[in-house]
């Protein structure tokens, strides 16, 4: 197993995508990273972005849609129901040219590796690690 560590420099900028019963205490302890200048949240789910979005006040931006959420962001983060859901995320933001180069993407679906593996090739061909 390939392991990566990414060390978050003081002006890093990420984004959390899935904001479900796990996603949102993640993104929550993301949030209050002192390395992280700001996060940028997304979930289909309007409600639990706000909430750390007033819990994170200046820190945490609740996003309107995947290709806001993740502008600019160095570290993206995913949390969804399942692979397919992850897979379909970032086609999406493939297809709309969303993601920075050299990004990073961490992916905490507890989902299928072998489809993780598929999903992991689409990023690297845009730039996404």
């Amino acid at each position: 197993m390939r392991r990566t560590f990414v060390a978050l420099a003081p002006t890093k900028k990420a984004s959390f995508i899935g904001l479900g019963a796990i996603g949102k205490v993640l993104a929550g302890r993301v949030a209050g990273a002192e390395e992280l200048s700001s996060l940028s949240v997304f979930d289909l789910n309007p409600a639990p972005g706000k909430s750390l979005e007033e819990s994170h006040a200046g820190k945490v931006t609740s996003a309107t849609d995947l290709a806001d959420a993740v502008s600019d962001a160095q570290v993206i983060l995913t949390c969804l129901p399942r692979s397919s859901n992850v897979k379909s995320v970032a086609d999406e933001l493939v297809a709309k040219q969303a993601l920075a180069p050299g990004s990073v993407w961490v992916d905490c679906t507890s989902g299928d590796p072998t489809f993780a593996a598929t999903i992991a090739g689409v990023l690297e061909e845009a730039g996404c690690t």
